[in-house]
Parts: C-alpha cells; structure tokens; sequence
C-alpha cells in the first residue's frame, strides 16, 4: 500500500522566552525525530528566535513592542573575488562588517540570500527584508525570470518562505524591485494573488514590495501589501502625497541615494508612518559596473567597460571598509561610533569622469581619509568635518583654524578650506564647550614594509564595539 503521509499538529510552550531582538540576538533550538516504534528514522534540528512584529502609521515599526527605525542597506548576493558563492564564513563576516558599521537592517536585492546569510543575521542580531524577484510577466531584458514567472512562481515564492519562516532576522516579505507590471490592471491582481499565496504559508510578517512609483497610478497594487516601499525620487512624491490622501498607509524608502543621505533620514525622524531607510548601497558589489563614477552624468547604462567589475557606489567598499559616507552615517544615525571624523577633497579626481559639481545619484563626493598631498604644499585643501557635538575646531600642527558651528542647518557637517603642509590635522568635538572627541589625519612617512594576516579568529565584535541608537530621540 503507498504511503499516504499523516500530519501531526503539537503545541509547545516557552515559559519566559528570551526575546530575539538585534541587542539581544537569543535563540532555541528544537528537535524533531520521526520513530517507527523505538526507532528513529528521520531528525531534525531547526533554530529559531522568539519576538513580535508589528507595524502601523502611528508607532511606526515595532519589533518586542518597541519602536525603533530601518537604518538599512539594499544588499546584493555576491561577496567580491569569491564570486557568487555563498561560503558560510563570508557571508558571516559580511553580515558582522554591515553591524558593525551602524546598519540594523538590509533588503536583500532582488532575490532571496542563501541560507547561510540567515543563519548569521540570526546569531549576530540584522533584520532582513527577504525578498523574492526582479521581475513578473514583463521582461527587463530578454532572457530573464518573466520566461518562467507563470510557471514557477508558486513553487519558488513557496521555496523562499518556508525555507526562511522559522528565520527571526526575516521581518518582511517582498514581492520584488521595480516592478515593470507594477502600473497595470495585471500588476495589482498579481500582487494581490502573491500576498495572498504568501499569507497562507506564513501570516507572521508584513508583506512589502520596492516600487519605482507614487500617486493614484499605485493604490490599486499597494492595496493588497502592509507596508509600501518607495525607491528615490517617487518616495518624495509619496511621502507629500500618498501619506494625506492615504493615512493609514505604513511606507519607507526602499532605495535611497547616498547624496540624500541627510534629507532621506530627516525624513524618517520626522514622520513616525515613515519606518526607515534603505540606502543604495551599503555594500560595494559586482555588477553595474562604474553607476558610482558616472552617475547620471553620462547615463548610468553606459557603464564601465573591462577591467572595471564594481558598481563602485557602496558606502562601504568591496573589501569591507568603511568609505567617508559610511562615517557620515555614523553622526547621522548616532551609532555610538566615529562621533566626529574628517577627509579632505581630493584636489583632482580620484575617480574616472568624476565631476565635482555634479554630485548625485550614485556618485560619492570625492572624500580621501589622509593627509599626504606632498604636490600641494601651500594650496588650499577643502576639509570636510562630520559631526554629532554643536562645535567643531580643526587644528593643523597644533595651531587653530577656528571653531564652527554644526548643526540640523549645517546637515551636520563642517567645512574648512586648509593650505596643505605637512603633519596633523586634528578635528575636535566639543558639547557646551567641552571637547568630547577628536579625529587625526597624519601624513604618511616612507613605505617600511608590506603586511598580509588571514581573517582573523571569529569574534562577532571584532569590527567595533556596538552602541546602536534606534529610536528618534537621538538626533
């Protein structure tokens, strides 16, 4: 007689759960064998973390009953000269790399991340959007996933959530990126038949989408979602006007560019419907290779012919270090890290077709993090100081360059012009006038050796020492 399965529904109880949160990433695990009388044929180990979600206009995102907001990053899959692969050691030193430079959540771009990505967002405390696609029935280019959606959408949409369900760091299901379909009569049905297959293996979390869109064209598709995404400049339309004539809609920028770094996030502080930032990007990737040399100002489909590989826009670089907009983050978001930090503007460009003037898009302003401009003693240099103290003095071999002011007004930034010469450049902090902090740039001496060290043993905090500010008091 063929097996005919049996289900078996059982109920556990946690007496004093200690709750998941991203401070406090706690997990359990559960054992589940299958016996044929004394004999177990099949087990099963799953982790899994306890903790709340909910959202809405007024509290905005709450994970445990507490609100606190999306300081996130758009991540892509790959992880540099590995390639594609996910191997479980980098994707967990991606993941401590992204904590620890002040970031609490990521959007997976566009597709589910590998498993072993989730597994460290759950050890190390980063929430997820998780999301599934790129495209629906209408094709971005010829050979992609619309060949196969109708077919296969089930199947692989019911891959990702039960795959991913029992993962605490997933606080969101997306149905996709910039959605071709996203304006049509079709669109809004298919959006409503894809939350609707989702809720039915997993009602848990809120369903999203990152639309390319705002205005009435929209209501029909976010309709069906809990919580509506916005990519650049759509999110300024939809903020001003989806937020009146739609109240009780829950939205955040799903991408944002790393110029608006200052008003997306004043945006977020400023409306409590509105429950983070999802900047592109926070990590440097393959692909769309030199979007962040050229930006708009050749058209960002011209991009970068071999060797360049890199889309150059990420805020922290292929290798994992912080760029100068990452350190911008850190006083913006007040993370407890690089209260104050300063970089000078490079004097010619550092990038190809770089154009000062023009700075938007993709583009980082042109900031270097030393003081060795051995060609330009005696000319002026632009310093540019991030601050979160309401005073800041730049200092160069110990004499003052005056103090300045900052501020909401100076977006929290202070600038010098400086007549380079050799030596320190120091940048002060100071609260009520007392200093509070420094940042020193040195000039470099002669090359004295090259040192090379394997990833170091695994310490989860070994990147920085956390002090995360996630609430709206902060700034």
């Amino acid at each position: 007689m063929p097996y005919t399965g049996q289900k078996f529904d059982q109920t556990l109880t946690v007496t004093e759960p200690a709750l998941w949160s991203p401070e406090s990433p706690s997990l359990y695990r559960v054992k589940q064998q299958l016996c044929d009388k004394d004999r177990i044929v099949d087990e099963r180990m799953t982790s899994f973390g306890i903790r709340t979600i909910t959202c809405d206009p007024v509290k905005g995102f709450q994970l445990n009953g507490e609100s606190m907001l999306l300081q996130g990053q758009c991540l892509h899959h790959d992880n540099y000269m590995l390639g594609a692969a996910a191997y479980p050691r980098a994707e967990e030193r991606r993941v401590e790399i992204v904590k620890a430079a002040g970031y609490n959540a990521v959007r997976c771009a566009h597709n589910p991340p590998s498993k072993h990505f989730l597994e460290a967002c759950d050890r190390l405390g980063l929430l997820v959007i998780d999301e599934a696609f790129d495209q629906w029935v209408t094709q971005k280019n010829k050979q992609d996933y619309h060949l196969y959606f109708n077919d296969w959408w089930q199947r692989d949409l019911a891959s990702m959530v039960l795959r991913d369900r029992n993962h605490p760091s997933v606080i969101m299901w997306s149905l996709g990126n910039e959605i071709p379909d996203q304006r049509s009569v079709l669109g809004a049905n298919l959006a409503g038949q894809l939350t609707a297959f989702i809720r039915g293996l997993d009602d848990s979390r809120p369903v999203t989408i990152g639309a390319n869109m705002a205005g009435e064209v929209g209501d029909a598709l976010f309709g069906h979602l809990d919580v509506v995404g916005y990519n650049y400049p759509p999110k300024l339309e939809g903020f001003a006007s989806d937020r009146p004539r739609v109240p009780d809609r829950v939205m955040y920028t799903s991408e944002s560019f790393v110029a608006d770094a200052y008003t997306t996030w004043m945006d977020v502080l400023s409306q409590p419907y509105n429950i983070g930032d999802f900047v592109w990007t926070g990590y440097d990737y393959l692909g769309e290779a030199s979007i962040g040399w050229h930006g708009f100002t050749q058209g960002w489909k011209k991009i970068g012919p071999y060797p360049w590989h890199l889309a150059y826009c990420g805020e922290i670089d292929a290798l994992g270090y912080k760029r100068p907009a990452s350190y911008y983050r850190d006083v913006l978001w007040c993370t407890g890290q690089n209260p104050i930090s300063a970089f000078v503007m490079s004097p010619t460009p550092s990038q190809p077709d770089y154009e000062p003037n023009n700075i938007q898009y993709w583009l980082h302003p042109d900031l270097q993090d030393h003081w060795t401009w051995p060609d330009y003693e005696g000319r002026d240099l632009e310093v540019r100081v991030f601050s979160v103290y309401d005073q800041v003095e730049l200092l160069l071999n110990g004499k003052s360059l005056g103090q300045q002011a900052v501020s909401r007004d100076t977006q929290y930034i202070a600038t010098y012009q400086v007549p380079y010469e050799p030596g320190q450049l120091k940048a002060v902090g100071y609260t009520q006038g007392e200093m509070q902090a420094s940042w020193l740039l040195q000039t470099a001496g002669a090359p004295a050796r090259l040192q090379v060290s394997a990833d170091p043993n695994r310490d989860p905090g070994r990147w920085s020492r956390l002090g995360l500010c996630y609430g709206r008091g902060c700034r």
